[in-house]
């Protein structure tokens, strides 16, 4: 019997050895991040232990941080050489763990801005716009707000300094009429090559509160810049040209700069913008290079285009219009018709369909590379008769 009474304390010492000096327990991971050039981060831990204190160290690929002493480290204005692995050892009286290894990927793509009014101003933003409202080469940003409760909120103009930065507008009706808006629009109504501003007002205030609001027309009075608009019409791309992007040479301040627009219904919710491409040239009386980039690849460019004019250009391609022949029109056992065209090589040739000659739909576009194109209409299994014909604009 004493010998069980003296083995059953020894098990009891080792228990209450084991639970006192059990090593202490990272309850909460650190986590990988993402985070883009001049961005802020944070890691964090959580720990447990049954022999206090706690104490952390973090780590930076296995090198000790100094001063990091806490279960949070922030990392500030990140740059590349700041990623990589983050770890902490943690310790109490018994001894250390280390949590497992959190990763910063730091994406070079993008810098983070935090300074400036630009990004520091606080609000319950709606939609924000771009547009060169002055002419100076340089895109400001109009943004909209919700209003709070039953009072009607600001709006906020920054315009752009040209070195990076902006500045915050607080003169003029476009940023002191209150409302509640929940989208701006940049157009030159009166084509005077400046842009004016439209903004829609009310959203749900009348549901709410009761009442209609007026929306918001500021005429843009201009000034002395140069400017150039660029009306754009697709062929073998869609005919309003969405998607297309034009890009301007010019010399502003003497600084020969590249500026560039993309052709698009909106550019966010709430927010239609107009198709044609709008451009501010400061003082330059003519722009040395405009190159459009089709959605279908086709390029074309200009060269010496004077300035304060609106300009229509037709997508096309060099030469020029090419002769185009189809070769043989066959209808395969599954009811598609396979069409074959010559013609010149490094061309594209648009394909279109018709019922009765008047009314065509737009099949799809093949670029020519050995003198033959082929292509599939798998869609005329619906359809008794077709008329088929193509283009190389």
């Amino acid at each position: 019997m004493k010998t069980h009474k003296l083995l059953i304390a020894l098990i009891l010492v080792a228990a209450w050895n084991s639970t006192t000096y059990a090593q202490p327990t990272v309850t909460r991971q650190p986590t990988n991040q993402s985070v883009s050039l001049g961005a802020t981060a944070s890691f964090q831990v959580t720990a447990t232990t049954t022999n206090p204190p706690l104490s952390f160290q973090w780590r930076f690929k296995e090198m000790e941080l100094g001063g990091q002493t806490t279960r949070l480290v922030s990392l500030t204005n990140i740059q590349a050489n700041n990623g990589g692995g983050y770890d902490v050892v943690v310790a109490d009286l018994s001894g250390s763990v280390t949590s497992q290894v959190a990763t910063l990927t730091v994406d070079t793509t993008f810098t983070k801005i935090t300074t400036g009014s630009i990004v520091t101003d606080l609000n319950d933003y709606w939609n924000g716009s771009w547009g060169d409202y002055d002419n100076d080469g340089y895109l400001d940003m109009f943004v909209t707000t919700q209003a709070y409760g039953v009072k009607l909120a600001e709006k906020y103009l920054y315009h752009n300094n040209g070195d990076g930065t902006f500045t915050r507008i607080m003169e003029g009706s476009p940023v002191n009429d209150l409302g509640n808006c929940p989208g701006a629009c940049w157009v030159d109504y009166d084509n005077d090559g400046f842009l004016d501003l439209f903004v829609s007002n009310g959203a749900f205030w009348a549901q709410i509160h009761g009442g209609l609001l007026t929306n918001f027309l500021y005429h843009n009075n201009g000034n002395s810049n140069n400017w150039l608009a660029m009306k754009l019409v697709g062929t073998v791309s869609n005919r309003s040209a969405i998607g297309t992007k034009v890009r301007v040479q010019a010399t502003i301040r003497g600084k020969t700069m590249w500026l560039v627009r993309q052709i698009f219904g909106g550019d966010s919710g709430s927010n239609e913008q107009p198709l044609d491409a709008h451009f501010g040239l400061g003082g330059a009386t003519n722009v040395d290079l405009v190159r459009i980039e089709w959605p279908s690849g086709i390029v074309q460019t200009l060269t010496n285009v004077a300035a304060r004019q609106f300009l229509t250009v037709v997508e096309h391609q060099e030469p020029g219009r090419a002769s185009v022949n189809f070769t043989s029109v066959s209808r395969s056992t599954d009811g598609a018709v396979d069409l074959s065209v010559g013609g010149d090589t490094g061309l594209r040739y648009r394909f279109e369909a018709s019922t009765n000659l008047l009314n065509w739909t737009w099949l799809g576009v093949r670029t020519n590379l050995n003198g033959t194109v082929v292509f599939e209409d798998s869609r005329a299994t619906n359809f008794s008769r077709r008329f088929y014909r193509a283009a190389a604009p």
